[in-house]
């Protein structure tokens, strides 16, 4: 998909993103995907996407593998305790 988004300051940009999961966190509806214009994982605030374009092109790599990489991804950034789990 497509959209501009607006971050925390203020700033738009365009977005072309795939979609891997839809959360609620803290309050706040969040979009997890890969994104194009970063090459990386993000997650965006629902809130804050507009113009939502749908793409007919298919995901770039399956996205049972997108997820498993988001995952770990994910596991390797988290805080650790004071015992290191």
């Amino acid at each position: 998909m497509r959209f501009r988004y607006v971050d925390a300051t203020g700033a738009a940009s365009e977005r072309q993103v795939w979609p891997i999961a839809l959360a609620f966190f803290e309050g706040v509806r969040v979009l997890a995907a890969w994104c194009e214009l970063r090459g990386d994982f993000r997650h965006f605030r629902a809130d804050r996407i507009g113009q939502l374009e749908p793409l007919s092109k298919p995901y770039p790599r399956p996205r049972r593998e997108l997820v498993t990489q988001w995952r770990t991804q994910l596991r390797q950034h988290a805080p650790r305790g004071p015992e290191g789990c």
